[in-house]
């Protein structure tokens, strides 16, 4: 793919010449030029870098440039990653009737590119750092448990989270699984999908993907319907995941 490179100052100002609404909520671009003297400064600046590289100007984008941005305004199917980091990254991919499209943003940067829907998923998570399966067993329980776990666990520390875990009726391997989640996490990230409904309202889907990055391996974290399952994760396990919270995002809304 060709990826178009942007600076989130400019994204806005092509967004509010070209886009529609809002930019998606997890790209978290700020506004600016909160003046109309200000703006139009920032917008004779901003267009003269865009002319620079060959992307055209604010006001009159480059056609490819101006097809991105009306796929995003069109879009009916998000899925959206944010990632751990310093900056970290936020990325969405947006699918609609004139196609996909690829946003990633990190601190200032932004990259943008055209892509076909079924490779939204796999693409976005090409942003992650490598990191091994991780060990043991797969684990499920309550969300309600897990969270009086953690409850539990803040109040007298990893024996007080453990007891509550096994009463809820997990084995010691499956609590050394939690364990390690929850206190070994040096990195992770999130994936979300939404569709807009038949009334023009964004709706989110009912589950979410997690993952926690920890010494002995990546672990994927599904809430859906009160239930949390835990799966120690390689590259294509989480890659199967993440296209069928995404693909499962049309039945709802």
């Amino acid at each position: 793919m060709d990826w178009i490179r942007l600076h989130v100052g400019e994204l806005f100002l092509l967004w509010s010449a070209h886009g529609r609404d809002e930019l998606p909520a997890v790209l978290e671009i700020p506004h600016v030029g909160r003046t109309p003297e200000f703006r139009a400064e920032l917008v004779a600046t901003a267009s003269a870098t865009l002319s620079e590289r060959g992307l055209g100007t604010v006001d009159a984008p480059a056609p490819e440039l101006v097809r991105l941005l009306h796929t995003v305004a069109n879009s009916e199917l998000t899925l959206d990653l944010r990632l751990d980091g310093d900056p970290a990254y936020r990325a969405v991919g947006c699918v609609s009737d004139r196609g996909a499209v690829a946003i990633g943003v990190s601190g200032t940067d932004v990259e943008l590119s055209a892509l076909r829907e079924p490779l939204v998923a796999a693409t976005l998570l090409q942003a992650l750092p490598p990191c091994e399966q991780g060990r043991g067993l797969s684990v499920n329980l309550r969300v309600d448990d897990y969270t009086a776990a953690c409850e539990a666990g803040e109040r007298g520390g990893q024996p007080a989270f453990s007891d509550v875990l096994r009463d809820a009726g997990l084995r010691e391997p499956e609590v050394i699984v939690m364990v390690r989640v929850v206190t070994q996490r040096i990195g992770g990230g999130r994936l979300g999908a939404a569709r807009k409904s038949w009334e023009g309202r964004w709706v989110r889907g009912e589950g979410t993907l997690t993952w926690v990055d920890t010494p002995d391996g990546r672990y994927g974290l599904r809430r859906d319907r009160g239930w949390l399952t835990v799966t120690p994760l390689d590259a294509s396990r989480l890659k199967t995941m993440a296209y069928e919270l995404f693909t499962g995002a049309r039945q709802f809304g």
